[in-house]
Formats: C-alpha cells, sequence, structure tokens
C-alpha cells in the first residue's frame, strides 16, 4: 500500500509536466485536418495564451483603401471571424470609426464586398474572449483573401505583385532576408490553385487559417495590399478600364520580375546580334487562334522581309493549359524578342517577365475595344515601361467562331437568354466598358475563337519596327523635374525690364531627356491684376517698353515643372 501511495505521489506531477511540454503540438494536431493540407510543416508555433488587447496601425495605401498591422489578432475559425479586443490600453492608429474596423480590405481589389476582412470589435470582459486557449507565434503573419487565383493573370496583379510591393515597404527593400520572418496565410476557402506562385514570396509555407478548428490568437498580422502595381479594375462599382499609376510602379515590376528569376535560378539571356526569339502564345480552349500556323508564316515572311533572310528565327510555343509552372512561363518569356498571342493572362505576363525592348503584339476578337479589356495595354502606358506594345483587332465577323448556345454562360453561351436577349447581345459592337461580372455581350464577344486574316502583317511589320528602334527611356527620368531658378534679377528701367538667372541646380540631369524653358510670370506697374506671361529658352529675357514690379519665373521640361522663384524689380 506504502509502494502504491509513493508511485500515485511520483506519476501525477510527471504526466502533468509532460502534458505541459506537449501541449502545442497537441493543439497542433487537433487544429488541422485530416485531409487536403497543403503541407504539414506549418513554420508557426501554438501557444497557450491569456487575454491581450489588441492594437493597430492603419495608412492608406490603395485608393481610399488601408494597409494596416495588428497586434493580438484573434481568430475564430467555426464563425471565420476576426475579433479586435479593444481596451484603454489599446493603441489605434488610421482607424477613426468602428465602421472602419470592419472595411478592412484583404486584397487590392476594391469595392468589392466579398473581400473584406470579417473583422469585430470586443470588450475585454466579452465571454468569447475567454474561449481562445492558444496563439500564433514566431513568426508574422500576412492575412490575404485571394479574389480568383485559379486565373493567372488575377494571381499575379490582384495578390502576388501587390504582396511583393507591400512587403518591399514592410522590409524597406530587405525583401529577402526579411520575408523569412513572415508567414502568408489566407483566409478563402480557395483550393491550392497556382500554389507555386505564391510561394515564390515567402520562404515559410502557406498556413490557411481556415483549416484550424479552435479560436487563436494572432501574436502579429498584416493586412491590406497597395494599389502601387494594380493596372486595371473590374467594374465593380464603375464600368471596366485601366487604372493610371506613376513611373515609380515600373520600378516595383522591374524589381518583382528579377526576385522571381532569382528565386528560380534563371540568368539573364543575352541578345544575339542576328538572332531573333519569337514566341506564339496558344490558346487550346477558349479565344483560340483557328490558324497558328498560317500566323507563324505571316511572322517569318515580315521578319525575313524587313530585316533580310540572313536572320535566324527561333520560335517557342506558349500555352498555359500544358504549362503554367513559375520555371516554364517565365524562362520562356523572359527570353523573348517578338511575342504574339491573344488577349489573356499569358499577354499580361509577357509584360511582367518581358526582356527590356521586347515587342508584344496582342490580338483581341471581332467586336472588343482593347483600351476597355486590356492590362498589358495599360501596363504599356505606364510612363517608364521596358517592352513596346502593339494590337491587332479583327474587324471582320465572318472571320470569327462565336460560341456555341450550349457553351457555359461564363464562356459566352446564349442558351439561357430569351429571343430579345440573344439579338441584343448579338447585335451590340463594339462592346462598351462593362459593370463586373456577367455581361452576357461581353461574354458572347470575349470567348469567339478567331481566324486571323492578312491584315495582321502591318501589325506584325509595326512591331519590328519598334523592335530596330532601340532602347526606351529608364522610368526614373519621369522623376527628374526641374528644380528652382536660382539668383532671380530684375531691372526695371522706364522703357524696359531685364531680367537674368541662374539654371536649376539639376539642370544637367534634366537636360538628358527633354529640353529645358522658362515661363515667365510678370505683374505690371500699371495694372493690379492682369499677369504678363512669357515663356524663354535662355537665363535671360528682355522685354521692350514693359515695366513690370514682379517677376516669377520656373523652368519646366517636357512634362513638368518646377517652383516659382520670385523677385521684386528693382
Amino acid at each position: 500500500m506504502q509502494f502504491m501511495t509513493s508511485m500515485f505521489i511520483f506519476l501525477v506531477p510527471t504526466a502533468s509536466l509532460l502534458i505541459l511540454q506537449y501541449l502545442p503540438q497537441l493543439l497542433s494536431m487537433l487544429s488541422s485536418k485530416s485531409k487536403g493540407s497543403p503541407s504539414p510543416k506549418r513554420n508557426v508555433n501554438l501557444e497557450p495564451v491569456s487575454s491581450f488587447s489588441s492594437s493597430i496601425w492603419c495608412s492608406e495605401c490603395n485608393r481610399g483603401a488601408k494597409c494596416c498591422q495588428i497586434e493580438n489578432l484573434y481568430y475564430f475559425p467555426k464563425d471565420k471571424t476576426f475579433g479586435f479586443v479593444l481596451t484603454e490600453n489599446s493603441i489605434v492608429h488610421g482607424i477613426s470609426s468602428g465602421a472602419e474596423f470592419g472595411n478592412l480590405l484583404a486584397n487590392s481589389v476594391i469595392n468589392h464586398t466579398e473581400l473584406f476582412l470579417p473583422l469585430v470589435v470586443f470588450a475585454n470582459n466579452d465571454p468569447i474572449i475567454k474561449t481562445v486557449k492558444s496563439s500564433l507565434k514566431g513568426h508574422e503573419i500576412f492575412l490575404l483573401r485571394r479574389f480568383k487565383p485559379d486565373n493567372l493573370m488575377h494571381a499575379l496583379h490582384d495578390d502576388i505583385l501587390p504582396l511583393f510591393s507591400r512587403m518591399e515597404t514592410i522590409c524597406k527593400g530587405e525583401f529577402s532576408s526579411c520575408s523569412k520572418n513572415f508567414v502568408l496565410s489566407f483566409t478563402d476557402n480557395y483550393s491550392d490553385f497556382n500554389l507555386d506562385w505564391y510561394n515564390l514570396l515567402f520562404k515559410n509555407s502557406i498556413f490557411n487559417l481556415t483549416e484550424l478548428r479552435e479560436p487563436v490568437l494572432i501574436s502579429k498580422a498584416h493586412v491590406g495590399l497597395p494599389g502601387d502595381t494594380t493596372v486595371f479594375q473590374y467594374g465593380f462599382g464603375q464600368p471596366q478600364g485601366p487604372l493610371n499609376l506613376g513611373p515609380n510602379s515600373v520600378g516595383i515590376y522591374q524589381r518583382f520580375a528579377e526576385y522571381v528569376k532569382k528565386q528560380l535560378d534563371l540568368n539573364e539571356q543575352e541578345k544575339i546580334d542576328g538572332v531573333q526569339r519569337i514566341v506564339l502564345i496558344s490558346r487550346k480552349e477558349t479565344r483560340r487562334i483557328l490558324n497558328e500556323e498560317e500566323v507563324m508564316n505571316f511572322i517569318r515572311n515580315s521578319f525575313h522581309n524587313t530585316m533580310g533572310l540572313t536572320q535566324e528565327l527561333i520560335y517557342k510555343i506558349l500555352d498555359l493549359s500544358v504549362e503554367r509552372t513559375p520555371e516554364a512561363v517565365v524562362s520562356t518569356l523572359t527570353g523573348a524578342d517578338f511575342i504574339l498571342g491573344m488577349h489573356g493572362a499569358a499577354t499580361f505576363l509577357a509584360g511582367v517577365f518581358s526582356r527590356p525592348n521586347s515587342t508584344i503584339l496582342e490580338l483581341f476578337p471581332y467586336g472588343i475595344n482593347p483600351k476597355v479589356v486590356s492590362p498589358l495595354r495599360a501596363l504599356a502606358e505606364t510612363p517608364g515601361f521596358w517592352f513596346k506594345y502593339n494590337s491587332w483587332e479583327n474587324k471582320d465577323v465572318r472571320s470569327s467562331v462565336p460560341p456555341a448556345d450550349d457553351a457555359p454562360p461564363l464562356h459566352g453561351g446564349l442558351g439561357s437568354l430569351s429571343e430579345e436577349e440573344r439579338k441584343f447581345a448579338v447585335k451590340q459592337v463594339p462592346v462598351p466598358a462593362v459593370h463586373c461580372c456577367h455581361n452576357a455581350t461581353y461574354l458572347y464577344r470575349m470567348f469567339q475563337d478567331t481566324t486571323v486574316g492578312p491584315s495582321i502583317q502591318y501589325s506584325i511589320l509595326k512591331s519590328i519596327e519598334f523592335l530596330k528602334r532601340g532602347t526606351n527611356l529608364n522610368w526614373t527620368h519621369k522623376f527628374t523635374v526641374p528644380g528652382a531658378v536660382r539668383d532671380l534679377v530684375c531691372l526695371s528701367e522706364a522703357e524696359s525690364t531685364k531680367m537674368f538667372w541662374k539654371a536649376p541646380l539639376n539642370v544637367k540631369s534634366v537636360s538628358q531627356y527633354n529640353t529645358i524653358k522658362y515661363e515667365i510670370s510678370a505683374k505690371s506697374s500699371n495694372s493690379d491684376d492682369d499677369l504678363f506671361e512669357a515663356t524663354e529658352t535662355n537665363v535671360f529675357s528682355d522685354f521692350e517698353n514693359q515695366q513690370f514690379t514682379e517677376v516669377w519665373v520656373r523652368a519646366c521640361n517636357q512634362h513638368e515643372c518646377g517652383k516659382d522663384t520670385f523677385v521684386m524689380c528693382t
């Protein structure tokens, strides 16, 4: 009996210690589903937790939407809801009302009602907070709600590129080393579409919060994506169309492409004299080019007619339905001089990963207006972009094969429409900019197959001329704005006014790209309101029969002007 008592006294505390030691692992095992886990390696730790107040720091980053960092964010998987515990110890920056807590976007696509982070505010004494028994520690969690991850263009444009931009800001340029501290976490229920592309950004395995079964506390979280790489909006709240970006966005695209190539261990393919690498983007399911071989002959004849028969032409076909891995796609596009393809995801990827001074020719089905549907065109119109863009539109309805009536409505089938609706859908040409997402006319025309006619040869020849012209200006020249003119002097005499000044301090930098001119505004002693205005290319000016009392002079290049310099005339 004494022996049994001694064993009991020994075993109870030992078992308790073992349970406490392995509690995080047990919680982690319980939190995972038995099936469908993208990876058993989570790179996050589940630890016991007590209640903490939450804090948030936000700043505007995407046309009114905010990018935020949150400390002590609670997640309740059964309700798919996040919780913010607001106490007098909470720090709240960039949030001015309770409603704004529920308006935090977890994507870059604005005005989409299903992409907000489901976040509610709790008081510290709310009993539901007591149900949170474990926390995620060890890494900062980046929360992302994907928009259309099954479409590679959307995955790149809406998710991955904005993620890269945001991480550059957080990491202050030290992306590669800093990203090791982060784990990407999806808050949606999509399958693992294009997961190898998302994995390019982060060293740690992707962690899907929707797999958790019990509530957790996330020690550090980030939510919100910037809009400085999104060139297109899809018609939420307004008709679809391009978005304007600044020239700094080109730098983000360049660094992203270089980062991806480095992650894939791809070397830059040098341009070889006398060799033209040509890529034809093929589509095998919808929006097909029905005469690809004839189009290849058009390309071959156009190159030989303009560049001579000595040019070696190397052809490659890219079909995303066959090869969509980052290695296959990027290595094909980054080595091409001339890329031709029907509008789609692959043409946008061509713009992102193309080599400097390459040319992309984008084709469009009958009735489709490139200006209102093409993210690639919008990208090409961003100041300082490195590739040259041209487009071809099918103008002959006889060369178009529309979708079958029994095709799915999202692939242009009109079988479910009334006779009147069908006639309207077929008649409306060209298709105007539309609201998202199920416009029958837009889908009917967008998913046509096309027999490309001989007129494509003109567009090919024009694209070849772009190739022959050489180098584009670097995007940085768009920021080289003249500084203020210096040492402005104005001498007003009885019958005339003379003025002279020194050129801006950065005159050499500005004049590399544009001619500088000087805009002069002057106030006469005879008028209180009217300003005399003139333009000068020299750093002096003489106005006969004009007597001025005040003068403003500023330097301008082709696009922008510097600050005014002011002086009183003596």
